[in-house]
């Protein structure tokens, strides 16, 4: 897979809402995507601008921070070998994973980490760092439990969309810089080269520009575009159905090899007890330390364990003991 022309990320960015949807179908993660974009974008972002303009600094809460630490993990969380991923690449979980390789660590205690850090602290941190440069205000912000470079890349696009992107790790590979280890100085040079190939393609902003890379990675993730339905509705709800029917199967299946095995033991089982009866019975009938007792006892033997020649010889050598 190339890295994507200018017009191939216009057209994804044009899709962006379809690939929310499409993200959000896949993983447990992810579910609250599309209400927590809608949240960032349209909630979160007007409130961060009027604190600015009030108080000098876009601080942050607590409850904030942790919401926004809620809409990383859903941007990043790739679904780990869902079925949804099997019914549409392919035939097998092994198969699966060779197919879909992991991003990063997925923490979904993240978020709840986050909500610990004392609200004054939370306030002062983002205060402190809202005026400082880039790589000050990184390092500034990662003092806050639960916060490493990622996270505080998501907030400085909040601060400064324009021209520091989120570190997303769609924009990161479209940009061709590969795969990201998640380090402040891999923030720094992917922030270069967003600004870089926004200046040169008139995007006009890194928000933007990732935006369209982040939508453009999740249509070559999950095989959607505009040659087989994205931006349809429908496209996200038959994936849902068909994963949800190859689930049924394999519950079904998994199931079936339950019965098969508990039915096997039920089978020896029963088989051992109804061995041991014959014998006690047979013990009984043919009276205490009585020939014809040990007689009756060695068909039985036989019969439970299968012995053949040797079964009989040792009957026989019984007999003449006694």
């Amino acid at each position: 897979m190339g890295l994507p022309t200018d017009d191939q990320l216009r057209k994804s960015l044009s899709r962006y809402d379809a690939a929310l949807a499409t993200r959000a179908a896949y993983g447990h993660q992810s579910r609250e995507l599309v209400q927590l974009e809608a949240w960032r974008t349209a909630e979160l972002r007007p409130a961060l601008d009027r604190r600015a303009e009030a108080d000098g600094a876009g601080w942050l809460t607590v409850d904030e921070l942790g919401r926004l630490m809620d809409w990383k993990l859903a941007v990043r969380s790739l679904c780990r070998c869902r079925w949804q991923d099997v019914w549409l690449r392919a035939t097998s979980l092994t198969a699966c994973r060779a197919r879909l390789p992991q991003r990063g660590k997925w923490r979904p205690r993240l978020a709840d980490l986050s909500r610990t850090n004392p609200p004054k602290l939370v306030k002062q941190v983002t205060t402190d760092a809202y005026p400082q440069d880039p790589a000050a205000a990184l390092k500034t912000l990662t003092r806050l439990k639960a916060v490493g470079p990622a996270t505080a890349s998501a907030i400085l696009a909040l601060w400064r969309p324009a021209s520091q992107p989120f570190l997303s790790d769609e924009a990161y590979a479209a940009v061709g810089l590969g795969k990201p280890s998640y380090t402040a100085g891999e923030c720094a040079r992917f922030a270069v080269a967003m600004r870089t190939r926004a200046g040169e393609s008139g995007w006009g902003g890194v928000d933007v520009l990732e935006r369209a890379m982040w939508a453009w990675g999740v249509e070559q993730r999950h095989r959607t575009g505009e040659e087989d339905g994205a931006g349809d509705p429908r496209a996200v709800e038959l994936v849902h159905k068909a994963a949800a029917k190859k689930e049924d199967e394999m519950e079904e299946d998994a199931g079936g090899k339950v019965e098969q095995r508990v039915s096997s033991k039920a089978r020896q089982a029963g088989a051992k007890y109804g061995g041991t009866k014959r014998m006690v019975e047979e013990r009984g009938a043919g009276g205490e330390g009585g020939v014809a007792g040990e007689a009756e006892v060695s068909p039985s033997k036989e019969e439970k364990t299968g012995a053949g020649p040797a079964g009989r010889t040792r009957s026989s050598k019984r007999l003449k003991k006694a």
